[in-house]
C-alpha cells in the first residue's frame, strides 16, 4: 500500500490537495494502481495552518482505523502522509490559537477607532 497525492482545482479557484491510500495490481499482465479509501483533504493555502493539519490528520487517522490492515502498514501510511503535510504538536496548535486569538484583540481594538 501507498499513498497517492493528487491536486484538484474547484471552480472556485482553491487547489485541493488529497490523499488515498492505494496499491498494485495485476490486472491482465500489466500494474494497475487500485484505490482503496480516501483519507482526506486540505485545501492548499491552508497546508501551512496548523489546526487545518490537525483536522486533516484526524479525519485520516479515522479512516485509516477503517481499515483492516497491519500495524506495520498503517505505520507506513502514517510515515507517508507526516512526510508531506506535518502533524502538529499540542504545543504548536496551543501557539497558534494563541496568535490567532491575540490577532482578534488587536484587530477589534482598530474597529473601535475607526
Amino acid at each position: 500500500m501507498f499513498i497517492v497525492w493528487r491536486r484538484k482545482l474547484h471552480t472556485d479557484g482553491a487547489v485541493m490537495l488529497s490523499a488515498t491510500i492505494a496499491e498494485c495490481r495485476r490486472v491482465e499482465g500489466k500494474n494497475r494502481q487500485a484505490h482503496i479509501k480516501g483519507l482526506g483533504s486540505i485545501n492548499e493555502g491552508h497546508i501551512n495552518v496548523r489546526c487545518k493539519q490537525a483536522q486533516f490528520h484526524e479525519l485520516a487517522d479515522a479512516r485509516l482505523n477503517s481499515l483492516d490492515i497491519s500495524k506495520k502498514e498503517k505505520a507506513k501510511v502514517v510515515k507517508a502522509l507526516r512526510a508531506r503535510l506535518p502533524r502538529p504538536t499540542k504545543k504548536q496548535l496551543e501557539a497558534e490559537a494563541r496568535a490567532i486569538d491575540e490577532y482578534l484583540r488587536s484587530m477589534s481594538k482598530v474597529n473601535k477607532i475607526c
